[in-house]
């Protein structure tokens, strides 16, 4: 369990790396079309969509941090009802239908990032658009094999990790 901890939290701190690059990349990029389209009345053509696929990188990744950190939504009504016992064991059940639920997800993203791939539609310039899809089943994926991780938490003496009080 130590060595996956490990490889979790050094795949977080890559994510950390990755959203702080994109979000300073996002606002140099809005920044320079401002000022390009108030003073010198023009613009990069393809910024505006450069910048709406980086916020799709940026919400995906910070989605598989927040599961990480445990702040992702849940809904906890659960915790309030039940034992400390019982809802560990709903813990146990509702990471491994997440895990589950993500899964399919990563799955059904995987078949629309190769639809695109086949349809060979660019996004701008000769950049294609699946390369910028990338990202929903590779962070659905990981959110997967953590909720599936995470639902054995329980059993190495931590507290349920959806269901904490």
């Amino acid at each position: 369990m130590n060595l996956i901890k490990k490889i979790d939290s050094a795949i977080s701190k890559i994510e950390g790396i990755i959203i702080s690059a994109l979000l300073a990349v996002m606002i140099l990029m809005a920044f320079s079309q401002v000022v390009l389209r108030n003073f010198f009345h023009g613009g990069i053509p393809w910024a505006d969509i450069f910048l709406r696929n980086l916020v799709l990188w940026v919400c995906f990744i910070g989605a598989s941090l927040s599961c990480k950190e445990h702040r992702h939504i849940n809904i906890d009504i659960l915790s309030r009802f039940l034992p400390i016992g019982f809802s560990n064991i709903a813990g146990i059940f509702i990471n491994l239908a997440s895990s589950i639920v993500c899964g399919f997800l990563a799955s059904a993203a995987w078949g629309f990032m190769m639809d695109e791939r086949t349809a060979g539609g660019f996004l701008f310039s000769e950049i294609s658009t699946w390369y910028f899809l990338t990202i929903i089943p590779a962070s659905l994926s990981l959110m997967s094999v953590r909720f599936f991780v995470y639902s054995f938490m329980p059993f190495s003496g931590k507290e349920s990790i959806v269901l904490s009080r």
